[in-house]
Formats: C-alpha cells, structure tokens, sequence
C-alpha cells in the first residue's frame, strides 16, 4: 500500500466502528481516528486520501463544516458508516457530499469484508493501488457448500456463476429428477435476520404466481445455508442482444409491453423487482421474454450494492432516484417503472440516456440532471412514444405512471400506430 494511503476516521469509539478501524490498519492504511470535528481533525484532512464518517456524528453545523472544508479541498474519497439505528440518513449525507464535490461515497453497515471489499471498488473507481487491501478469508471458506455436495434433495452439479450475492449452481433434484438452478447466499456475509427473512418469503411468493414471464421459483430454505431453487433457463440475455443488434421502435414496445404486464401480476402479489436492467431480462430457448434474479436484490439494495467478487462496482444506469437518494420517495412499482423506460431507451437507441461516464457522475446524472428525451437522439421519433418514455423515467415518482398496468395501456395503444423499421444494427 503506498505511503499516501491515509485515512481519517470520524466517529464513535464503539466496537463497530473499531472493527473497521482496525481492519483498515491490517489491510495497510495509516488510520487516523477521532472523535470530534476540531482544528486538529481539519488539519488532518487536508493530507487524507479517505474520509471515514459516522453519520450519528453528522450533525447539521458539523456537516456545514465539512461540506466547506471538502468544497475547498477538492475530491476526496469518502465512506459513510451508518447510525446502527438509522441507517436512512447515511443516504442523504452521501448526496449532500457528492453535491459538495465529493469524489465518490459509500454507504457500509455490519461486516468488515463487505467494509474492505467496497473500499476497494472505490479504489479501483480513482485508479489508485489496491493491492494492499486483503481479504482475511478466501472466497471458497465463504460458502459451506461444493459441489457433489447435497443440500437437502438437490446435488450440486455445476458451478455457474459466483458474485456478490452468493453462489449458483445447476443442480439435481433427485426427487423429481430434474435439473435445477440453486442460488445460495454466502454465509461470510452478516446479512440481516430481517432481510434474509424477506428474501425467503419473496421465493415463496414467486413460486406460487403463475407469471410465464418470470423465472419459475421450484423451493426456498434455510438450513444448512440460506437458498433459493429456480428454473433452469437457457437462452440468451437483453444485454448481449443489444451488443449485436437494436430493437425498432416497435419491437421495443412489444417487448416492455409484455414485460410491464408480468411485471404488474407481480407487483399486485407484493414483490417489486429493484434491479431490471437488460442482463435480467433473458429471451429463452422458446423465444419467450423471461425476467430474473427476483428477491435477490432486496438484500443487495440493503447490504451489498457494492460489486461482484473481482470486478468493478455494477452499472447505476437502470437505478431510479430513488435508490440513490431515500428523500426522492420509496421504492417502489415506480422504480420497476424507471428501470422499463431506461431499458426501452436503450433497445432504440444503443445507449443509456446519461452524457456523463462513471459511476458517480451518472448517480448524480439520474438524481439533479435534466429529464430524458428519446427525440434529442432521434429527432424523426414518434412524439407519443417520447412522451410515454419521459413519463416513465421521470425524476419524481408522481409524475410516472403509477403501475404498470398504465404503462402497458400506454404502451399497446401506441403500438398498433408505430411504423416497423428495418433492424438497426450497431455499428
């Protein structure tokens, strides 16, 4: 780790802030730690290179302080640790300082792996040397289960993929002889009793709906390991699609149509998505639109929106404002909503609606930018369908349409009028 690496830590003296403290000093950073926002403390931050800040601490006057200070320092990389009994108000500090010229921000609860990897991703995010930072354990010591292994009636076949939400493999159910998908959460992470719980119940919901559009949900259990057993889906996704090929004006429509009307069932039953975007929309080996990864990212908006294991913080281009900033309102249908529209935005035109690149420029694109228009990229489009897609991505969720059922009459009765271009191929 080199020299420059320091961080100062504002914040209670509590066990769960030392945690981290003392991490951050095992992983190579030089911690400075206080508890007050003195001279000292302001003379100390003009030589950091990471601001660490307990929100309980944040009051309004400190807050103005630093707010000051960082506007005359420039950017800075900064991590918020929540109030352990108020964990909303670290979400608008984290807007308040990025306004202020924040270089990134952070929010982390509860686990010091979770602490040290999301560091990391901020890290990589400024181009600085990470190869200070260690894990303490490995990733295969996260997760009880291999394969060959039985978890209750299923065998554990083939590992198909691992991230940040746990393992999945395909599997055997030998009861029934068949194959399956089982996503199993990683048991080094110190997910909340509160949110696993609701987690587990959502798969119970899903299994039940009889929704063709969304991937099937065949069990739910918790013991030895929290998991979810699925449908095994073969096909191909939105996203590597749109690598090859665009959508006209109205195949878009049909498609997002179809989607919204799935997407309403679910909604009435109780569950909202909270990450639609084209690598969970899959076009399967039927040629059916199939919409995944349900529960799952409940306890990701919670816990662990940071990354995957290995790579770079994911892409906030679907997120509604909402999910950035818990003041814009609650989330929602109408961030399902949001997501549509991005994602239709996309299928026509080959891009997100964002000038801005990175990861912290397009958050505070989506929360203080100007509204989104399909006809500034296509000026000949149809104006109604630029009207529904503002509609759907606007800033404040009472200008949306309200459920999804309204944005799927909106969407049908436009299509029928929508001329059929030739495929637009990407260049």
């Amino acid at each position: 780790m080199a020299d420059e690496d320091n961080v100062i830590y504002l914040g209670r003296s509590n066990t769960y802030n030392l945690a981290y403290a003392n991490a951050l000093s095992e992983a190579g950073f030089n911690v400075i730690n206080k508890t007050e926002l003195k001279d000292d403390f302001l003379s100390h931050l003009n030589t950091a290179d990471i601001l660490i800040i307990d929100s309980y601490l944040a009051s309004a006057e400190k807050i103005e302080l630093l707010l000051g200070e960082l506007q005359m320092r420039g950017h800075i990389t900064m991590v918020i640790v929540p109030d352990e009994d108020d964990e909303s108000n670290a979400s608008g500090l984290s807007v308040r300082f990025l306004k202020a010229g924040a270089g990134d921000t952070v929010n982390v609860s509860g686990d010091t792996e979770v602490f040290l990897a999301r560091l990391t991703v901020l890290l990589r995010q400024a181009g600085r040397d990470i190869s200070g930072i260690k894990s303490k354990s490995s990733r295969s010591s996260e997760f009880v289960l291999d394969v060959g292994d039985v978890l209750d009636h299923y065998r554990l076949d083939v590992v198909l993929g691992i991230g940040g939400m746990g393992v999945v493999y395909k599997a055997t159910d030998l009861n029934l002889d068949r194959s399956v998908a089982i996503k199993i959460l990683p048991s080094g992470v110190n997910l909340k009793e509160k949110l696993v719980k609701r987690f587990l119940r959502e798969g119970e919901i899903m299994a039940h709906l009889n929704v063709p559009e969304a991937v099937k949900i065949y069990d739910v259990g918790s013991s030895p390991v929290n998991y979810i057993v699925m449908e095994l889906l073969s096909g191909v996704d939105l996203e590597t699609i749109l690598q090859e090929r665009l959508f006209t004006p109205k195949e878009a429509v049909q498609v997002i149509s179809g989607l919204a009307k799935a997407l309403y069932k679910i909604h009435e039953a109780g569950v909202i998505h909270r990450d639609l975007k084209p690598s969970n929309i899959l076009l399967d080996s039927r040629g059916r639109w199939r919409i995944l990864d349900f529960g799952i990212s409940k306890l990701m908006d919670a816990e662990l929106t940071l990354t995957r294991p290995g790579s770079v913080m994911g892409t906030p281009d679907y997120m509604a404002p909402e999910q950035i900033d818990d003041k814009v309102g609650p989330i929602d249908a109408r961030t399902d909503i949001y997501a549509l529209g991005i994602m239709m935005y996309e299928m026509i035109t080959g891009n997100v609606p964002f000038k801005e690149t990175g990861f912290i420029n397009v958050l505070k694109e989506i929360v203080f930018g100007n509204p989104i228009s399909l006809r500034k990229e296509l000026p000949d489009i149809d104006v109604n369908l630029d009207n529904i897609l503002r509609r759907a991505t606007a800033r404040k969720q009472k200008d949306r349409y309200q459920s999804m059922h309204e944005l799927a009459l909106a969407l049908d009765g436009l299509n029928t009028g929508l001329p059929s271009y030739g495929i637009a191929k990407r260049s």
